[in-house]
C-alpha cells in the first residue's frame, strides 16, 4: 500500500467525526485536524505500516522511508509516527510521539513487542517502552484523539484507567463511533487531572506544600473539589501535596486558613499519642503553608472559602 494511501486508510478508522485531512501530501507527513477533549490539535502524521522484524517472532517495527526524509512539524504541528497494523481481527495503530526524532534524517525503525497490538485488540490500549526509552503506544483507532490529548499535555495516564474506560464504554466490543466517544469522554477526566497535577507540581517546585519533601512523591490536589460545581482546573485552585497530607487533605483532617496557616483536627493528636511515627506526621506538618514564588499561583482565598463552604460538616471539628 502506498503511504499516502495508508494515511488515508488510518483517517478512515479512526473516524471522519474526530479527525480531517487538511493535507494528504505522501503521508510523509499528511496534516490532521484531529478534535479532542481540549480543543483541535492539528498533527503531522507520518504514517508507515507496521511489520514483523526477521530477528524475533515478537519483535515488530514501524520505520520511516527508505530514503530517510526526518520527521517535520510544518506550523508548528504536533509531529506523530503512527503505523498501521492490520495483522489482527481489527486494525490498531501503533504511534509514537515525534518530536524525539525531530529533524533526524537517518534510518531508523521502532522496535515493539508485537504483543501491545494483541492487547490492543482485546482491551482498547497498550504501552511498551523500547530499549531507547521511546514510548510506543498500541491502541484501537477511536482512541486516537485522547492519545494526542495526552502527548499535547505532556501527561501520563495510567493505562489500567484507559483499558477501563475502553471496556465500560463497549468499544473493545462494539468500536463504532459512539463507543468511541464514551471511552474518549471517561478516559479524558484522567487526562484533565494529569494536566492539572502537573502544573501544580510545577508551580510549586515538586515540594510538598506542607512539609516541603520532593522525591517524586508529590502530587496535585483540587481545593475546591473537582465534583464541586464549576471547579477550576487553575494553579490557584490547586496545593502540591505529599501522598501522606493529600491524604489527610481529602480526609478533611487538615484545614488551609485565609491566611496559610495550617489547622490540624485535634484528634489527630490524641490519636498519635505514644505513637513515634504517627507524632513525627505532626511535627513536620509545618505552621503555614509554602507557596509558589508567582503571586498568580498561590492558592486564591476565594477558593479556600469555598472549599469550607462546600465540606463546612466535614470542618465541624475546626469551628
Amino acid at each position: 500500500m502506498a503511504r499516502r494511501d495508508t494515511s488515508a486508510a488510518i483517517a478512515d478508522v479512526i473516524g471522519q467525526d474526530v479527525v480531517r485531512i487538511v493535507r494528504l501530501g505522501n503521508g510523509w507527513p499528511s496534516i490532521y485536524e484531529v478534535t479532542t477533549a481540549t480543543g483541535l490539535v492539528p498533527v503531522a502524521a507520518h504514517v508507515t505500516v507496521a511489520s514483523p522484524h526477521s530477528r524475533r517472532d515478537y519483535e515488530w517495527r514501524i520505520q520511516n522511508p527508505a530514503a530517510s526524509p526526518p520527521i517535520i512539524d510544518p506550523d508548528g504541528s504536533l509531529p506523530m509516527m503512527i503505523g498501521l497494523d492490520t495483522s489482527g481481527a481489527k486494525p490498531v495503530l501503533v504511534a509514537i510521539d515525534g518530536r524525539s526524532r525531530l529533524s533526524r534524517a537517518t534510518r531508523f525503525s521502532i522496535l515493539f513487542n508485537h504483543r501491545i497490538s494483541r492487547e490492543a485488540l482485546d482491551s482498547g490500549w497498550s504501552e511498551y517502552e523500547a530499549g531507547n526509552g521511546q514510548r510506543v503506544y498500541a491502541l484501537q483507532p477511536r482512541l486516537f484523539p485522547l492519545l494526542v490529548e495526552m502527548i499535547a499535555a505532556g501527561v501520563d495516564v495510567p493505562t489500567r484507567h484507559i483499558t477501563a474506560a475502553a471496556v465500560a464504554s463497549g468499544l473493545v466490543t462494539e468500536g463504532n463511533e459512539e463507543s468511541g466517544e464514551r471511552a474518549r469522554r471517561s478516559a479524558s477526566v484522567y487526562v484533565r487531572d494529569a494536566r492539572f497535577s502537573k502544573e501544580v507540581r510545577e508551580a510549586y517546585e515538586h515540594r510538598c506544600a506542607m512539609c516541603g519533601i520532593r522525591l517524586g512523591l508529590v502530587a496535585g490536589a483540587h481545593i475546591y473539589p473537582v465534583s464541586a460545581p464549576r471547579s477550576p482546573d487553575r494553579v490557584w485552585n490547586g496545593i502540591a501535596l505529599c501522598h501522606n497530607h493529600h491524604g489527610a487533605f481529602d480526609a478533611f483532617r487538615i484545614l488551609v486558613r485565609r491566611d496559610y496557616s495550617i489547622q490540624i483536627d485535634p484528634s489527630y493528636g490524641d490519636e498519635a499519642t505514644g505513637d513515634a511515627e504517627s507524632s513525627r506526621f505532626l511535627t513536620d506538618t509545618r505552621a503555614n503553608l509554602l507557596v509558589p514564588l508567582r503571586e498568580d499561583q498561590r492558592p486564591r482565598l476565594d477558593m479556600l472559602a469555598a472549599r469550607y463552604e462546600y465540606y463546612q460538616e466535614q470542618y465541624e471539628w475546626a469551628g
